[in-house]
C-alpha cells in the first residue's frame, strides 16, 4: 500500500489541486504507509509539504527533526528518573 497506492492517491490529489505540494495526515496503518512510501521511493519527499503522524505504529531513526533530542529524552526518561532517585536516596542514606 505504502508503495503502490498512496503514491497513486497522491499524484492524482497533485494531478487534481494543481498544488506543487501536499499535506498528509496519516493515524496507525497511515502512518506506515507513508514511512514505507518516503523510505522506498524518496522522489515523493519534493511532493509532501507537511506530514501528520497520529499513533505511528514504527520509528524512523536518522530522521533529522529539532524534536529529535526532546524524543531521546522522553525515550530514556525511565532510566533517568531511576537513576536520579538512587542518587537522592543514596545521599539520603549517607547524611542520616
Amino acid at each position: 500500500m505504502g508503495i503502490y497506492d498512496v503514491p497513486a492517491i497522491m499524484d492524482k490529489i497533485i494531478s487534481v489541486t494543481g498544488q506543487n505540494k501536499i499535506y498528509y495526515f496519516g493515524y496507525l496503518m497511515g502512518t506506515t504507509q507513508m514511512m514505507v512510501l518516503l523510505s522506498e521511493r524518496p522522489e515523493y519527499n519534493d511532493k509532501i509539504k507537511l506530514v501528520f503522524m497520529r499513533a505511528p505504529a514504527g520509528v524512523l531513526y536518522g530522521a533529522t527533526s529539532p524534536f529529535q533530542a526532546p524524543s531521546f529524552l522522553i525515550r530514556n526518561a525511565n532510566r533517568a528518573v531511576r537513576t536520579f532517585f538512587i542518587v537522592v536516596s543514596f545521599c539520603i542514606f549517607l547524611f542520616i
